[in-house]
């Protein structure tokens, strides 16, 4: 079993990719944007951090192993 990096592995070993961790470039770029037109200036060289509770990264299970995963690992992992 993996675990895929940056975009949705699912499809690409069937039955062997139990996850995929996915980059959202789009939240980042969207929330920048925003701040910027809502008057808020960005720092040059500020850091901004976009993460699982941003939505920055989201975990994308795959359905043909997740079925196989025990309940209890499911409550662990949300």
């Amino acid at each position: 079993y993996s675990i895929g990096v940056d975009i949705d592995m699912c499809d690409k070993a069937p039955g062997h990719v139990v996850a995929s961790m996915l980059k959202r470039g789009d939240v980042a770029v969207y929330s920048l944007i925003k701040d910027e037109v809502d008057g808020k200036k960005l720092e040059p060289g500020s850091v901004h951090t976009f993460d699982l509770a941003s939505g920055g990264v989201e975990l994308k299970m795959c359905g043909d192993v997740a079925a196989k995963i025990p309940q209890d690992i499911h409550n662990k992992v949300e």
